[in-house]
């Protein structure tokens, strides 16, 4: 057994949390995808797959499934490195690049670029691509959702480590590393289940006025986790 530990420990021992990074390099069984499959649907452990440089695309598809993800054949990209933005999406899960305590803030001029990796969609409402390469056509950069009670994210670029290390010596340093920690608590479902935030429907009001107050559920797009007020 090449494992340190052995492989069969990693079966038989259930995890909140599954990460693969630069994973895939080789030829995954289709013996490995079933026992796979049943480990994390019987466990209910939440995934994480970390590109990087020396995976293999052809053996990545296999993967696909796990993270409700289909390639996107029809783009081709160049190794150019491009500037990459936050979406929307991201207002929806209980986490932010924006306003950290501790390491100061960071506005979206000043992220490292990267570079396009896998070229990808999700094939599912409930995985939501939260960042993306300034690119034509924008390239999803960071998805992340929640399928069938299992949480994911998938980061797509094959330079995830220039993110810390282009900002090594700065107060700005820490600023991802606590992002993904903030991703991790969440996968684990150790914070924001129960975290709300909302919206007002105008930043003004004249004195007296009644105000709307709408929001729902972080990372929870039914109509039942909803919620308006009016004050």
């Amino acid at each position: 057994d090449l494992f340190k530990p052995s492989i069969k420990l990693f079966w038989e021992t259930p995890y909140d949390l599954i990460v693969f990074d630069n994973y895939p390099t080789h030829q995954i069984s289709s013996h490995w995808q079933r026992l796979f499959a049943k480990k994390i649907i019987a466990q209910k452990s939440a995934l994480s797959w970390i590109s990087g440089p020396e995976i293999k695309l052809s053996s990545a598809k296999v993967f696909f499934p796990f993270f409700h993800l289909n390639s996107e054949k029809s783009i081709s990209m160049d190794n150019n490195h491009y500037p990459w933005s936050l979406s929307e999406n991201i207002n929806n899960f209980p986490f932010s690049l924006s306003t950290y305590s501790n390491s100061g803030s960071i506005n979206e001029a000043e992220f490292p670029p990267l570079k396009p990796g896998m070229i990808v969609s999700s094939n599912s409402k409930n995985i939501q691509s939260i960042a993306h390469l300034n690119s034509v056509p924008e390239i999803p950069v960071l998805f992340i959702g929640e399928e069938e009670s299992l949480r994911s994210s998938v980061w797509t670029t094959p330079d995830l480590y220039s993110l810390y290390y282009k900002l090594t010596g700065t107060k700005k340093s820490e600023i991802f590393p606590e992002f993904w920690k903030d991703i991790f608590e969440w996968l684990m479902k150790a914070k924001g289940d129960n975290d709300m935030f909302f919206r007002l429907d105008k930043e003004f009001y004249q004195q007296g006025e009644l105000i709307k107050v709408m929001g729902n559920k972080f990372g929870q797009l039914s109509p039942d986790s909803k919620v308006a007020i009016t004050i």
